[in-house]
């Protein structure tokens, strides 16, 4: 036997139906008749009628597998059937569709027909979702990073790099506000944007002063800033000549640090070794050659050959007023311009310049006479000393008889009671002064003239002798006419004894 529904398909009945009957069949009209087979042909179809009466109503199970819906239908009616629900949902999960078997094998099921009967039970499929990551760097760059993930899988967000800047994390926003993220974690779910954020690098300066000072100078400088670097490092005796990035100072000075360089800094100072002028003031003498200028670190010898007529170099000082000692080179560590000035020291020769005045040659000296004279010594018109300079000062005078002097005018006068050959003899004193007054040396030196005494005649006496009268007529006269008379006379002469 066979049946079926009309304008359906012939099913066989089974031999549970043939014992217990056809059953849960929805109303309609059925065809029954006698199955085809190899001895006949397909019997006349009987019409059946069965009436709509009480529905039947089926349950339906829901294997949700993690997922969560609300309102899904719990039941069915035969005849009527239902579309299956597809607003499940299940956190970082797509649904995929109902399925009749817990393996999920076969096609998908989306509703239950007008013809099906019988309790149903679905379980329910999920695609696990992929989302995009998008990453805005913000000027810096990265390869191989993810660009999407799984959920229940996440993923770690890679370091990315940028020139001068160091990392600071990633965020979630564009106010880089919150707190910095690592990961997508195995919960998280939907399209990820994240926005890096970068913390311009602080780099070390470290100078090579090179013997040289400074005073103050940026220890560091932040990358997109950069920095000028100090101008204002000294050395004594040289000047500045710039920073170099190398030891061996080759290369173009370097004034600052760009914005755009990066990386820790080393610097040394190149130094120049100062060149100074050098002035003189010869008061009054001459030089012939000198150096005019000096290097540091180097030096030089003051000349020692100017000249003036007269005087006596005695060297050269660093002020107008000659004082101080002298001074003979600018040492390797002197700096600055130098001015010196030329001290001199009146020269004086006791032998030409102590003198004796009064005593004339060739004059009469009779015995008995007065006889005057001035000591003069050398140097003693020197109104205005410096130190160094000497001068002769009359101290004593003797022949056979002796005196001394006290202040000036340096005479004395004197009478000589006796006809004969005498040496007047003149002792000085030589004195130094030493910028304040005059000192005597403890030296002397002495100045002599010979003279001669003749005898005195006494004229009142009637000898018959008329010899001395006539004489000094004819010495008178031969004066008088300008004629020379050369007598036998001792020649007054000075000799000078130290």
């Amino acid at each position: 036997m066979e049946w079926k529904l009309s304008g359906g398909t012939y099913a066989t009945v089974t031999s549970a139906q043939a014992t217990n009957g056809i059953t849960n069949l929805a109303p309609g009209t059925y065809l029954v008749r006698y199955a085809a087979n190899t001895l006949y042909n397909a019997g006349s179809e009987a019409t059946i009628t069965i009436g709509a009466g009480a529905p039947n109503n089926y349950s339906i199970s829901y294997n949700l597998n993690g997922g969560t819906q609300t309102g899904a239908p719990t039941s069915y009616n035969v005849g009527v059937g239902l579309t299956l629900p597809t607003a499940l949902t299940k956190t970082g999960n797509t649904f995929a569709g109902w399925y009749d078997n817990i393996g999920l094998t076969g096609n998908a099921v989306t509703s239950i027909s007008t013809t099906d009967i019988g309790n149903k039970e679905y379980w329910a499929k999920w695609t696990v979702n992929n989302y995009s990551i998008t990453y805005n760097l913000n000027g810096g760059t990265q390869t191989g990073a993810p660009v999407s993930y799984t959920y229940g899988v996440g993923a770690t967000l890679q370091t990315p790099t940028k020139t001068g800047n160091a990392f600071a994390g990633w965020y979630d926003n564009a106010g880089l506000t919150g707190t910095a993220l690592t990961s997508i974690s195995t919960t998280d779910t939907g399209n990820k944007t994240y926005w890096a954020k970068w913390t311009a690098n602080s780099y070390s300066i470290t100078y090579n002063l090179n013997g040289g000072t400074l005073a103050a100078a940026p220890s560091n400088y932040t990358f997109g800033i950069g920095t000028t670097l100090p101008t204002a490092p000294t050395m004594t005796g040289y000047t500045f000549a710039g920073w170099y990035d190398n030891i061996g100072l080759t290369g173009t000075a370097l004034t600052s640090i760009s914005t755009t360089d990066t990386g820790n800094k080393t610097y040394w100072a190149k130094w120049t070794a100062n060149s100074y002028s050098i002035t003189y003031n010869l008061n009054g003498g001459t030089l012939a050659a000198a150096p005019a200028s000096y290097t540091f670190g180097i030096g030089t010898t003051l000349p020692t050959a100017p000249t003036m007529t007269g005087y006596t170099f005695a060297g050269w000082y660093d002020n107008a007023g000659l004082t101080g000692t002298a001074l003979t080179s600018i040492s390797t560590t002197d700096t600055g311009n130098k001015t010196y000035w030329a001290k001199w020291n009146t020269i004086v020769n006791p032998i030409t310049d102590n003198k004796i005045s009064g005593i004339n040659v060739d004059s009469i000296v009779s015995q008995g006479d007065s006889i005057s004279f001035t000591a003069m010594g050398g140097g003693m018109a020197n109104t205005n000393p410096v130190s160094g300079d000497r001068r002769f000062v009359p101290a004593s005078w003797n022949t056979n008889i002796s005196g001394t002097f006290t202040t000036a005018p340096y005479s004395a006068t004197f009478k000589m009671d006796s006809a004969g050959d005498y040496t007047l003899t003149v002792t000085y004193n030589e004195e130094m002064y030493n910028g304040t007054a005059w000192v005597a040396t403890g030296q002397t030196t002495t100045k002599s003239v010979d003279f001669t005494v003749n005898a005195k005649t006494d004229a009142s006496k009637n000898t018959g002798d008329t010899t001395p009268i006539i004489l000094y007529t004819i010495l008178f006269l031969a004066s008088a006419m300008g004629l020379a008379l050369i007598g036998k006379k001792r020649i007054l002469k000075a000799v000078t004894k130290r």
